[in-house]
């Protein structure tokens, strides 16, 4: 049990939650900020983990009521994605009860390091198609890819959605934006799953929690309108951004 929060500490909370998820509802990485930032307010790192994965699930709502709006929600088309990212997260959630993810952090730091080349010269290496229906080959490894994925966003979360976001659009040939309102999509069972098992774990405290909701649903929901408004070229850009914060960040 932790110890009861004051009300300056649940403000920070809600701060923490909405800056994180008003730029990671497109770019991922918001878990780089709000992880962190729940640690510095007085959570302990276990505690700010299994929160963290409440957050995801609030962002996912906010933002696919946002992108379904735009037409970008594909729903039963993306349900077989959603079953393997899910099915590799309930993996992921489950070490997390068992082992620290902090010891994982320079190797996934330097993959993310990796992901901002890909993103930013991926069109000139012909890794990505848009617009093109992908064949076999592609789809399979695009599936292969995506529970690893699945199981790091269930153990560790932090940037998780920006390596599902470009794998979406090298693997499947779809936009940045629909990329992330996909991510949105898939991640609505991801963060079910995930926080039904870490809440079961014992490490979830309800004010937090729910203060940590209600802020990333609305940051979710306000970052989505910002960035379809500033279009595909702004939010390549952040992803970028993020990939290089995300690893440096796991690195240091």
């Amino acid at each position: 049990m932790l110890a009861q929060m004051s009300a300056t500490q649940l403000a920070l909370v809600a701060v923490v939650g909405f800056a994180g998820s008003f730029y990671g509802v497109v770019s991922g990485g918001g878990g780089l900020l709000i992880i962190p930032g729940l640690i510095v307010v007085g959570m302990p790192a276990p505690a700010a983990v299994a929160c963290s994965r409440l957050g995801v699930l609030s962002l996912s709502i906010s933002g696919v009521w946002r992108f379904r709006r735009e037409g970008l929600v594909r729903g039963r088309a993306d349900l077989p994605m959603m079953a393997v990212v899910t099915a590799g997260s309930v993996i992921g959630a489950l070490l997390l009860l068992a082992v620290d993810p902090s010891k994982f952090e320079r190797a996934f730091g330097l993959v993310t390091v990796l992901l901002a080349p890909l993103v930013l010269f991926g069109q000139r290496l012909k890794l990505e198609r848009p617009g093109q229906t992908p064949g076999t080959a592609r789809l399979a490894w695009g599936y292969a890819l995506a529970f690893p994925v699945g199981i790091y966003a269930g153990l560790f979360g932090a940037a998780w959605a920006t390596f599902f976001t470009y794998l979406m659009v090298a693997a499947f040939g779809v936009s940045y934006i629909q990329g992330a309102a996909i991510r949105t999509f898939v991640g609505l069972a991801v963060g079910v799953i995930t926080s039904l098992i870490v809440g079961l774990g014992g490490q979830l405290e309800a004010a937090p929690a729910i203060v940590l909701m209600l802020a990333t649903g609305a940051g979710s929901y306000l970052g989505a309108s910002f960035w379809l408004k500033r279009g595909e070229g702004r939010v390549r850009q952040i992803v970028a951004v993020i990939a290089v914060a995300a690893g440096i960040k796991l690195l240091i």
